[in-house]
């Protein structure tokens, strides 16, 4: 409601109004009740308890779509990693060719480059 000292100046009439009921109070009823006596539409009478579980349905959603941007997000980001190492490895053949060439087998060449990376693969 408005301020006495606003509904004097703006004589605007009210546009909605809250209503606090006891726990044992039949909803149902004073709604059926307020609907017949003022002949309101069934969308003029909202319930609190009804508008917060459709915005904790809303917020539910919105935070599954978020989650699977961030699964979405690291699969690029994954794929991204896995294209550049193969074009770093393709380039790094040129590298390992005269060593191959030397005798060195493959998986001596595969150590050699995990030992580069600082990884141990034993």
């Amino acid at each position: 409601m408005a301020s006495p000292q606003l509904a004097a100046r703006f004589d605007a009439p009210p546009s909605s109004m809250g209503l606090v009921l006891s726990d044992d109070a039949d909803v149902d009823t004073l709604r059926a009740a307020l609907r017949e006596r003022f002949d309101l539409g069934s969308d003029a009478l909202s319930d609190q308890t009804e508008i917060k579980r459709i915005a904790t349905e809303i917020f539910e959603r919105t935070f599954t779509i978020t989650r699977a941007l961030n699964g979405l997000t690291l699969a690029v980001a994954a794929l991204a990693l896995f294209t550049s190492l193969l074009a770093q490895a393709r380039s790094r053949r040129q590298q390992l060719a005269p060593l191959w060439a030397l005798g060195i087998s493959r998986s001596q060449l595969a150590q050699l480059s995990m030992a580069q990376l600082g990884a141990r693969p034993w």
